[in-house]
């Protein structure tokens, strides 16, 4: 059985665990949706309806992103819960590659990740929010989701490798997660912020993210957002994901 086939099967094992626990599933679908009318009902209405449009089409990607960021603590119990519950035992004494189940774990994470994304997204077309630039612009604006949700679902396996137990992982990340997202452009344009804190909510990832999805469904600049995300991906991603292997490289070899 091939690597590919084998990170697959667990990336299935973790979506159907996902789909069987009705207390995640609620919250992971739940919350983005009522994040996304809460926000747009009390903020839509201070801006007032001439710019209630406007503000939706910036606000829509900025929540639709949140599903990657605030799914991660999930994520990241459920690999040290893998890592200490007797799995990777088990795999010692199995013909399974050493990198099948965290390849099967960030695939099954960026596949959750893209299905909650676009069921915010339907509820935001129900509100006005909408598709502008052409077919190919959707598929651009969905695979910035799985590159964003790609980067997330790393940093969950970097923390969840890393010390601390279920009680302390999700603050870890939940706290972090939500600074970005109030320090982003998706609340207000960068220039609203004041000048000296300008610079790192240009540079937020949320905020790069934010703009490409915005430039793919509403108009606006792509490149630069997009291979600013893609910047984010390859720099912390891939940074995270290299010390959870050398942890988890660690564990396996015990």
């Amino acid at each position: 059985m091939s690597t590919v086939t084998q990170a697959s099967l667990f990336a299935g094992r973790n979506l159907r665990r996902f789909f069987r626990a009705p207390p995640a599933l609620v919250y992971s679908f739940a919350f983005p949706v009522l994040l996304l009318l809460t926000q747009y009902a009390v903020f839509g209405r201070i801006v007032g309806d001439g710019d209630r449009q406007h503000y939706l089409e910036r606000l829509a990607p900025l929540v639709v992103l949140s599903t990657a960021a605030f799914g991660s603590p999930s994520s990241a119990v459920g690999f040290l819960r893998d890592l200490r519950g007797g799995l990777v035992d088990r795999l010692r004494t199995m013909p399974v590659a050493p990198g099948a189940l965290l390849a099967g774990r960030v695939a099954g994470d960026v596949l959750r990740i893209v299905l909650i994304g676009a069921l915010t997204t339907g509820v935001a077309m129900l509100l006005g929010f909408r598709f502008r630039e052409g077919p190919l612009a959707v598929v651009g604006f969905f695979a910035v989701i799985a590159l964003f949700g790609l980067m997330w679902a790393a940093i969950a396996l970097w923390r969840g490798s890393g010390p601390g137990d279920e009680e302390s992982l999700p603050p870890s990340l939940t706290g972090p997660a939500t600074l970005l997202f109030i320090f982003s452009s998706g609340f207000v344009p960068v220039s609203a912020f004041p000048s000296v804190v300008q610079p790192v909510v240009r540079a937020n990832p949320f905020s790069v993210a934010t703009e490409a999805l915005v430039g793919l469904s509403s108009g606006g600049p792509v490149l630069v957002p997009v291979l600013q995300t893609i910047g984010w991906v390859l720099g912390l991603g891939t940074v995270c994901l290299l010390v959870a292997l050398r942890r988890f490289g660690r564990r396996t070899a015990r």
